[in-house]
């Protein structure tokens, strides 16, 4: 728990205003895209569904804090992409006998 709270207050997540992490939260994980498919900017109704929330907030100070949720969006981001791509659907490296190969 103190390695939580140290990491938490190095990424200043714990200073944050409720405002910036919810926009923060919603340019990583947008409800809506451009057709480029990068981030819409948060509306007020979006932010206000985080920032009026206490419980939702805590979550997603922590999660912004964490650095496993970052790489799980690094992740599937990169997955996404590369499944697009590859026109490829499902679990990004699936066939374990392919990385094998790759590994050999």
């Amino acid at each position: 728990d103190d390695l939580d709270h140290s990491f938490t207050e190095v990424t200043g997540m714990a200073r944050l205003a409720r405002s910036e992490v919810a926009r923060r939260w919603l340019m990583l994980c947008p409800i809506r895209r451009k057709k480029d498919r990068s981030p819409e900017e948060p509306n007020e109704f979006e932010l206000n569904s985080i920032r009026n929330d206490r419980n939702k907030l805590a979550t997603i100070r922590k999660r912004l804090s964490d650095v496993s949720w970052w790489m799980r969006l690094l992740c599937q981001n990169i997955g996404t992409r590369a499944n697009k791509e590859d026109k490829q659907v499902g679990k990004f490296f699936v066939c374990p006998l392919f990385v094998f190969v790759l590994i050999r």
